[in-house]
């Protein structure tokens, strides 16, 4: 494995950076899974694309993401969630362009 923070024990394999893992081709995804827990199921799958190991359609992604006090407020059965989008960090940006050449979305 390369050094992304994957653990492999019994039950399970955590990896620190799943975005992390892709771009670097960390051959931990390119085992089957039957179950994925993380967050924006969408994002996990384009990450397996990316790492060139398109998840099954019987794979599940069990999303962990906690909607913020505000989101659940503003949701209801009839509304669409907030859209999510990236928001640059300024004071941390160099503008090397890296972010815009990883972006699963296209931002």
């Amino acid at each position: 494995m390369v050094d992304v923070g994957a653990v492999a024990t019994d039950a399970a394999v955590v990896v620190a950076d799943l975005c992390e893992a892709a771009r670097d081709g960390d051959p931990v995804l390119k085992r089957a899974f039957a179950e994925i827990h993380a967050c924006h199921p969408r994002a996990v799958k384009a990450l397996f694309d990316f790492a060139g190991n398109p998840l099954p359609e019987e794979v599940e992604v069990v999303n962990h993401r906690v909607p913020t006090p505000r989101e659940s407020a503003e949701s209801t059965p009839e509304s669409k969630p907030p859209a999510w989008f990236p928001v640059i960090d300024y004071d941390r940006c160099t503008s090397c362009g890296q972010c815009h050449e990883f972006c699963l979305f296209g931002v």
